[in-house]
């Protein structure tokens, strides 16, 4: 059961003949007004729309995201239509969030971060995770190594980050993913973006 995102209805599975060896997560879904007055059975086509019960809201509540059947799913008000899906791939969407601005989507593809920009309507990576030889040092891990190091540099002078950060807003989407480098067998799991997008965090 969800609540519709304007708040207007309510979602919910229902089977009218159920029985004992049927699986309730292949009910049909029903739609119900916030009064209880109408119901209706939503169709096949629309099913895909049904928000998921953890939205991600933006701070003023205008827009909202979710993932359903490992899609990425946004809820804009000022649309005329206005839930769309915004990102389909092979591999399924997790841990999505929207910036409190309501203009960013950050979301998780794998160990990866990327950023949905909402009005662009662009995606981009922002994070790769690379995983560090068990034997020796290759010439790309040192590679890495060098960058990470720059990037905690760059971090502890305010003035040069906010330098960097304005040079990276200028760029293309084809802008290079932050490396992560990690030991073999480390999971990265909950990578995330600061509320004002300026730092990554996440979890090992």
């Amino acid at each position: 059961m969800s609540w519709a995102p304007g708040g207007k209805s309510i979602y919910f599975r229902w089977n009218l003949n159920p029985s004992a060896d049927q699986d309730p997560s292949l009910d049909p879904w029903f739609r119900v007004d916030s009064f209880g007055k109408t119901v209706e059975k939503v169709a096949d086509s629309a099913v895909h729309l049904i928000p998921s019960a953890d939205l991600s809201w933006s701070q003023k509540g205008k827009r909202a995201v979710w993932v359903r059947n490992g899609n990425l799913y946004l809820y804009d008000s000022s649309e005329k239509n206005p839930i769309r899906l915004i990102f389909d791939v092979e591999r399924p969407v997790r841990n999505a969030r929207i910036l409190p601005d309501g203009l960013k989507v950050h979301f998780m593809v794998g160990e990866d971060l990327y950023l949905y920009e909402v009005e662009a309507g662009t995606v981009r990576q922002l994070t790769r995770k690379y995983t560090k030889p068990a034997d020796k040092k290759t010439q790309a891990a040192e590679w890495l190594e060098k960058q990470q190091t720059e990037l905690f540099e760059r971090i502890r002078d305010a003035k040069k980050r906010r330098e960097d950060l304005e040079a990276l807003r200028r760029k293309t989407d084809a802008s290079p993913a932050q490396p992560i480098l990690v030991e073999k067998g480390v999971i990265l799991e909950d990578v995330s973006l600061s509320p004002d997008g300026r730092l990554v965090i996440f979890r090992l």
